[in-house]
């Protein structure tokens, strides 16, 4: 390498350090910057040929932010459906059910509807919620836990 293309690369690394450390140190104090929402789910005995179940969290004011689909078997005991890391803010927790129409191929109309309260998420927190399905009756939303990050 000559002297002249040594004096360059050694500017190009100087010139790119500090921004190489602004976005590193920016990229670790941005962890603890998001909350998080756990949506667990219970269903009270069945719908007949089974069902999908619908679970969005939103942030009020904003649109749709994250929506997980999927077939869980009929429990009492609580599934995790969605596990969404977010910025700090309110959000709504929302759920619905598609009945399987002779198979889960063919879906019968949304039903058993509900949304929750509106949920503050802080940075560092954990806020766990538990959909309670009843088939044909409707459901609810609780809120289970709301945990702050260990200090570190």
């Amino acid at each position: 390498m000559s002297f002249h293309r040594s004096v360059s690369f050694v500017r190009i690394v100087a010139a790119c350090t500090p921004v190489l450390l602004a976005s590193l140190i920016a990229s670790a104090g941005g962890a603890s910057e998001t909350g998080t929402i756990a949506v667990h789910q219970t269903v009270q005995c069945c719908y007949r040929e089974g069902s999908v179940s619908y679970v969005s969290v939103s942030e009020v004011g904003n649109d749709l932010i994250t929506t997980k689909v999927l077939r869980p078997l009929a429990g009492l005991d609580p599934i995790l459906l969605v596990e969404a890391e977010l910025a700090p803010g309110t959000y709504v927790v929302s759920s619905f059910q598609r009945p399987c129409d002779g198979n889960c191929d063919v879906l019968n109309a949304p039903i058993d509807r509900c949304d929750s309260e509106p949920l503050e998420v802080g940075a560092g927190e954990t806020v766990s919620v538990l959909v309670s399905v009843v088939p044909f009756g409707g459901c609810s939303i609780s809120v289970e836990t709301t945990e702050a990050a260990a200090p570190r």
